[in-house]
């Protein structure tokens, strides 16, 4: 593999991670039902699961990480999280094509 076959790949799965996180930025703005959910109801419901409903960290993870901390507050702050992790992203693309 060339050196510049390495740098496309890194761009690449770049750009996948950039578009990912506006996916999910979005999907937390919009109340839209996250896909991997979807997708694990679905394999759950044709294995005979019944499945669940809201999303996986109210499910799974409230009550023992969460336990007093509102959806709402979830919801902010895995916005900033996604957010933070974007500008970081674009400077790091900023810093490399200068």
């Amino acid at each position: 593999m060339h050196h510049s076959d390495r740098g496309v790949q890194y761009a690449s799965a770049e750009y996948v991670a950039i578009l990912t996180q506006h996916a999910m930025v979005l999907t937390e703005l919009l109340l839209w039902p996250c896909p991997l959910t979807w997708l694990e109801n679905w394999l759950e419901s044709r294995a005979g699961i019944e499945p669940y409903q809201g999303g996986f960290l109210l499910h799974y993870l409230d009550k023992v990480i969460y336990p007093d901390i509102s959806a709402t507050t979830l919801t902010i702050t895995a916005v900033i999280i996604c957010a933070l992790n974007l500008a970081l992203y674009v400077r790091q693309i900023a810093i490399q094509s200068t």
